[in-house]
Formats: C-alpha cells, sequence, structure tokens
C-alpha cells in the first residue's frame, strides 16, 4: 500500500472569544459530554481536511445567512431518557500506546472517549505489538471503551492498492478470530478519500466508481459491515447522493467530516446527513477536527445553477483559514461545542455520536 503521509505545519493560531448557544430550544443542557457507557462494535495517514469548502450551497442557503430551525422526527415512540453519547476518537501512532496500554486507556477515559479508532501496525503480514495490543482490548473493555481499527489510503480504490488492502483487511479478520472469547476489535473503519488521487482531476465519477467497489471489496473480506469515513460535500456533488446510497449494504456507520469550527455550518451540515440518515435508516456519525493545520486552498466541482440547465462549473478554489476547519488544539472550545452538538442532534434517531480528530495525547 502507498503510504499517504500529508504532514500538517504546527502553527499558532489565536482563537476568538466566542458564546456557544445551542440551537435547539427544546432540550435542556447536560454538562456532562459523556460517561464511560459500552454500547453496541505499510500504515496509513491521517484524516485531512482538504475536502471542506465554504461554498457548497448555493446563496439561498448559505451556512452564514441561514435562519436554523429545528425539527423533531419521530419523536412519538422515542424515550426521554438521553443516552449516553458515543465519543470517539482517532489514534494513528502506536507509541502512544505501546509502551504502557494502561496509561494509554487512563487518558483516553479522562477526556470522556468511549471509542478509539486504532491504526495497526503490520509488518511482513503480522501485526506488530500483538502482545500490548491484546492488553490494550482487555484494559480497554474493563473500562467500558471499544476500539476499531482503522485503515485507509487513496490507492485503495486502485487495483494494486485494493489488493493490499484487502490482504491487510484478513491478517487483521484473523487477528479477531484469534480471540474469539475475549474482547477484541468491535469493528473495522476505512477512511479512503479518493479524490486526494490526481486521476480524480480528469474524472471523478470513475473515481467515485471505484471506491464504491473498494468498499463493496472490503466489506465482503471482512464479513460484514464496514464503517466508511466521508467528507460532508459528497451529498451535494453530481451524483453524489446515489454514491453514498451505492454503499449502504456494505456500510455499518456513516462518519463524515464535519471540519468546520464555525456552530452554524457544522450544525447545518450534521442536520442535511442526520435526515438521510433517518430517511435511508442509516447511522451517522459527526467527525470534527482539533488538529494543528496550515490554511487550504481546496478545488472542487460546485454547481453553477439549480436547474438541469446549468452545469457543474470548472474546478473552483477557495482558501479556507485553518481556524475555520480545526479547533486548532482548542480543547475548551472543541468540547464546548461537543456538548451543544450532542443537545442538539439527538432529535435525529439516525444520529450515533461524534468523532474527534487531531486530539492531544
Amino acid at each position: 500500500m502507498v503510504h499517504i503521509n500529508k504532514k500538517k505545519k504546527e502553527v499558532s493560531s489565536e482563537t476568538k472569544n466566542e458564546t456557544f448557544t445551542s440551537i435547539s430550544t427544546t432540550q435542556e443542557q447536560n454538562n456532562n459530554i459523556v460517561s464511560s457507557s459500552y454500547d453496541n462494535n505499510d500504515e496509513v495517514r491521517s484524516t485531512t481536511a482538504t475536502e471542506i469548502f465554504d461554498s457548497i450551497q448555493n446563496d439561498n442557503t448559505s451556512c452564514d445567512n441561514q435562519t436554523i430551525t429545528t425539527q423533531s422526527f419521530a419523536t412519538n415512540n422515542r424515550q426521554s431518557t438521553k443516552k449516553s453519547l458515543n465519543l470517539g476518537m482517532w489514534n494513528w501512532e502506536a507509541h502512544t500506546w505501546n509502551s504502557s496500554p494502561k496509561q494509554f486507556i487512563a487518558k483516553i477515559k479522562s477526556k470522556g472517549i468511549n471509542q478509539i479508532y486504532l491504526q495497526l501496525e503490520i509488518e511482513n503480514k503480522t501485526i506488530k505489538y500483538i502482545d500490548q495490543l491484546n492488553q490494550l482490548l482487555d484494559i480497554a473493555y474493563k473500562n467500558r471503551i471499544k476500539i476499531i481499527a482503522i485503515e485507509g489510503s487513496p490507492d485503495m480504490v486502485i487495483d494494486s492498492g485494493l489488493k493490499n488492502a484487502i490482504e491487510r483487511n484478513k491478517i487483521i479478520k484473523q487477528f479477531c478470530s484469534m480471540r474469539k472469547n475475549k474482547p477484541s476489535l468491535a469493528s473495522i473503519q476505512y477512511d479512503i478519500e479518493p479524490y486526494i488521487l490526481d486521476e480524480y482531476n480528469q474524472d471523478a465519477n470513475h473515481i467515485w466508481k471505484l471506491w464504491v467497489n473498494a468498499i463493496k471489496m472490503l466489506s465482503q473480506s471482512w464479513g460484514d459491515k464496514i464503517e466508511v469515513v466521508i467528507p460532508f460535500w459528497l451529498l451535494y456533488i453530481d451524483n453524489g447522493e446515489q454514491t453514498v446510497k451505492s454503499i449502504k449494504s456494505y456500510t455499518s456507520k456513516y462518519i463524515i467530516m464535519a471540519y468546520r469550527t464555525n456552530y452554524t455550518q457544522i450544525y447545518n451540515i450534521s442536520a442535511e446527513w442526520l435526515t438521510w440518515g433517518d430517511k435511508n435508516e442509516q447511522k451517522i456519525i459527526i467527525a470534527l477536527e482539533n488538529g494543528l493545520i496550515e490554511d487550504e486552498v481546496d478545488k472542487f466541482n460546485i454547481s453553477s445553477g439549480d436547474n438541469e440547465v446549468d452545469t457543474y462549473s470548472s474546478h473552483l478554489s477557495t482558501r479556507t483559514a485553518n481556524n475555520e476547519i480545526s479547533f486548532m488544539g482548542d480543547e475548551k472550545r472543541l468540547f464546548e461545542t461537543v456538548r451543544l452538538l450532542e443537545n442538539d442532534l439527538t432529535q435525529w434517531r439516525s444520529f450515533d455520536g461524534i468523532a474527534l480528530h487531531g486530539l492531544a495525547l
């Protein structure tokens, strides 16, 4: 597998003082973000934010200008007791846990995390640090924390890359079978991001078809549905919704990279996906970025109009400031946002939690 390692330049960022106001007026805010409840399931690179952009919607639905009205969907049969939030985080570095799994879990638990998306290092068809991994799984189980394997690289949509991905998939599956009567990995997650490939600019539709095929093949190899990481804008591009629907049979959860820091924008992105999730009976996790990143220049095909006569425009470039994409290490502000999202998003049946990228350990 081609290893994609997009290093993020460490930069400082001053965050403006911001008052967080819950959009929902019908639910009481819960200051206890989570409890550690246990609910029902070559290296890879960390998730990037290059796919995020501001002008995804037309003028009438601008995130900055839109008036938000929350709606309740099918609440008649819903219990009034709020369940604990599934709060996950990505962890890409083995050195954070292989020296002391116990200390690692203690740090994770102190942040309220109850799901870990863990990169496994595989060398010569063997998972490295196997003893420490076994210990980590046992300690996590005792602390009611689920561990999900995370895999992903854009070249997984290409024949050679997909072949290698399936081989890794089988190695991880074999490891799980060896822990049949012990705590094991709850699932496997794929963060492929095929739009990073150079070929994407020539034929985006073809690349997404290859992506759908990769998801299908990886699910079949795993023998069950898999979790899939998706850029929020996929729902809006040409043939995007059909692409999203094409993987329903193979996907247990959609992890939506809603990488923004403005609460209204995050809410609007989440509302779109959760409404889709309710309609299609799919679980949705909303992901936020906290890593130290640079400003990014993004290119996208954006609809040039509302009617079918207007075609998708040529690539448009937008520059997005780093502190509009990421909370830039400001965990206080990040977790305030998590608390508000927990309050506002539980009205959707499909809401299955929040995932955080770039938490410091």
